[in-house]
């Protein structure tokens, strides 16, 4: 057979003291809360037991008034808490015990009786009205035990709370629930917290680990990790976003994963009122203050509304449009696009420029006759060092053009570049005038 034993915790229901003084002409039954601990071979008992309460007169011995078997308890690290009634009429100013017996839950076996009987203190005869006022309690006064007896009191919760129209407040710091708040804070709160110059008003922790918290610089941190910027919000994890999101501060995303249904355009970011950002159902990208609903980008493509510039390799794997000027930034001594281009009528009637371009210092390209005849001098306004140059000429007819270009100098100082055209077919290396493209990377 369990061997079990059991303490019980004294000065029972002190909460149906609470009851019982808040109206004398409300009933509450004679019903009442039992609650105690089991151990079982030394240790708190957990699970469920068969419970029989007998009400005695004496401390031992004597008389049965009355009993009550409950066939379930569950007790939890040895807690547990019954309801008892006994009725009103045992409770009439005698002295009575408290008998309890216990076997294992759906057990037949005999109860074992836990000892000593307990003494039953004054909590059930609250149910009579007049024991409320022989101790002088009066409406709105609760009984409270000050250490020898019980006395009438003031209930205190009523001066902690203070009920207002539509909620509660806290008269002693700056709590609201609904209501008109001491502190004046909007009227569409329903939950108004106010902190002072440097505190933080909420703080919630998972595990000893901070997970939200309004700080006390205005910002807003959820998942942990550092202090949030300054009226801003810092999000430590993934951040699922359902619907439309307006950031109207700086926000630093290391990894943002943004996905919507077909059709809907999952991003525009605006600078002062101008788009600068958008982000198209056409999976296209457009950058700059044109509105892409009026002027889409491709599809699956690049729209830029304004200077690009280009600090590394680009690869683009489809056509690429530019409506302005394409302008390249890198010095003459690096290699990309083209740098500078002329083309130019060389040869014996005369040199002239047809047309040219200058991306390294905008300044004119000249050509003119050379000193040997045939030969025309286009006089660079940059260095040519660490260039590349391509040539070409244009036909003649059925006739097969070359042209020969070298570097040089003229008067010994800026750098020219001397060319002459032969025709290929005739072999005759009679120079001729025709029109020849100099191209410079």
């Amino acid at each position: 057979m369990m061997m079990l034993n059991a303490q019980y915790r004294r000065g029972l229901m002190i909460g149906l003291l609470l009851l019982a003084g808040v109206a004398q002409a409300q009933q509450v039954g004679s019903r009442f809360t039992y609650q105690g601990t089991l151990t079982d071979g030394g240790s708190p008992a957990s699970g469920d037991y068969g419970m029989r309460f007998e009400l005695r007169d004496q401390a031992t011995g004597g008389n049965m008034i009355a009993f009550q078997e409950l066939a379930q308890v569950t007790t939890d690290a040895g807690l547990f808490t019954v309801e008892l009634d006994f009725g009103p009429g045992p409770f009439t100013g005698a002295e009575f015990y408290l008998r309890v017996m216990i076997r294992p839950f759906g057990s037949v076996d005999p109860y074992t009786e836990l000892t000593p009987w307990q003494r039953i203190n004054a909590t059930p005869y609250a149910l009579q009205a007049e024991y409320l006022d022989d101790k002088g309690a009066s409406a709105g006064q609760v009984l409270k035990f000050d250490g020898s007896d019980w006395v009438p009191g003031t209930d205190e919760a009523s001066t902690v709370w203070v009920q207002q129209a539509n909620g509660i407040t806290y008269p002693g710091g700056n709590v609201q629930i609904g209501g008109s708040a001491n502190s004046n804070p909007p009227a569409d709160n329903t939950l108004f917290i106010e902190a002072a110059a440097g505190d933080s008003p909420i703080r919630a922790r998972i595990g000893g680990q901070t997970r939200f918290q309004v700080q006390s610089n205005g910002g807003t941190n959820l998942g942990g990790g550092p202090l949030a910027p300054a009226n801003g919000l810092y999000v430590q994890g993934d951040t699922d976003i359902n619907a439309g999101l307006t950031v109207e501060g700086n926000t630093l995303l290391d990894v943002t994963n943004m996905a919507v249904s077909s059709g809907a355009h999952p991003l525009t970011a605006t600078v002062n009122g101008q788009f600068a950002l958008q982000i198209r159902s056409n999976l296209g990208v457009s950058v700059g203050p044109a509105n892409a609903a009026v002027i889409p980008p491709p599809t699956q493509g690049l729209y830029v509304f304004g200077e690009t510039v280009l600090n590394n390799k680009t690869t683009i794997n489809d056509d690429l449009a530019v409506d302005g000027d394409a302008v390249h930034d890198k010095p003459a001594t690096q290699y990309g696009f083209v740098k500078a281009g002329v083309t130019f009528s060389c040869g014996n009637a005369g040199s002239m420029v047809q047309q040219s371009f200058n991306n390294i210092n905008a300044q004119s390209i000249m050509v003119s006759n050379g000193a040997t005849f045939g030969n025309c001098v286009v006089d660079l306004p940059f260095s040519y060092q660490g260039l590349f140059f391509m040539t070409s000429v244009e036909e003649n007819g059925s006739d097969v053009m070359t042209v020969n270009c070298n570097k040089g100098t003229q008067g010994g100082v800026n750098e020219v570049v001397v060319c002459q055209v032969y025709n290929v077919t005739d072999d005759t290396n009679i120079v001729v005038a025709q029109s020849v493209t100099l191209l410079m990377f």
